[in-house]
Order: structure tokens, then sequence, then C-alpha cells
């Protein structure tokens, strides 16, 4: 069982305000303008570790990354070449997959040909489920009104 609440201590309020008594003296706070430094600006350092020699100076020619993007040693490739897999797959379904896959070397290609196949998969699996539903004639409901036995 829980103790009582006789057994609970008791804080004598003396003894908080003694501790929370403000000091006499006030706090001295330090003054910041009696330091005050002029720092270089960037360009100045730069120029400065130029004239060291410890800092290549920078060049004007436009840089082109000659590297290909890779994860896991296979490239990334484009947005460009993932839409035109994706089309490719989605038109020409099981064919156009298959080409687009072969015929791709990189993630964006295989991943674009992959994601048109899938939708070539679900609008078929829609246009047969409606098919099904609805009878191969036309894709029309039939009216029952009008059967004659």
């Amino acid at each position: 069982a829980p103790p009582g609440y006789e057994a609970v201590a008791t804080v004598d309020p003396e003894a908080i305000s003694s501790a929370t008594e403000t000091p006499t003296e006030p706090e001295v706070l330090p003054t910041y303008d009696t330091v005050i430094i002029a720092l270089p600006s960037y360009e100045d350092v730069r120029r400065e570790k130029i004239a060291e020699g410890s800092e290549p100076p920078p060049s004007t020619e436009l840089r082109v990354p000659t590297e290909v993007p890779t994860v896991h040693g296979h490239p990334l490739g484009t947005d460009i070449e993932f839409i035109a897999t994706f089309f490719v797959a989605l038109v020409f379904s099981w064919i156009g997959y298959i080409f687009a896959f072969c015929f791709s070397s990189t993630i964006a290609g295989r991943c674009g040909a992959l994601s048109g196949l899938g939708l070539y998969l679900i609008n078929f699996a829609l246009h047969e489920h409606r098919a099904l539903r609805h009878g191969r004639e036309g894709l029309q409901p039939e009216d029952e009104h009008e059967k004659h036995p």
C-alpha cells in the first residue's frame, strides 16, 4: 500500500526564501565596444591564398562533368530515357517491354520499361473487367426488359 500523507516530507517556506535571495551587488556586464576587429573580406583572403600559392586560381572554363552517375556500378540514366522506354513499353505491350529492356543499359531505361508494362497491364485488366461485366459485344449493359423468353 502507498504511504500515508503523514509520511510525505514537508518543506520549510523560510528555507526556500533564503535560498532565492537576490545578491546585494548588481552583476557587472562586459562591454563589447572595447575590442573591434575588422575582418577581411572573402575576396581579400582568396587573393592572399593565390599570392601564397596555396590555392590555384579559379578557372574561367565551363566544366562539363565527364563521369556518368552510377548506382552500385550501373549507370543511372536520364529522365528522357525513362520516358522514352516507358512509352515504348506502354504502346507495344510485351514486345515493347522486351525491346526497351534489352536495348537499355541504364537503370532509368529499365525502370521506364517496367513502368510502361505495368501501366499497360493495369489498362488491360480494366478493359477485361469491363468486357466481362458488360458483355463483349459493345460494352453496353444489357437491358433485361427487352429480353423475351
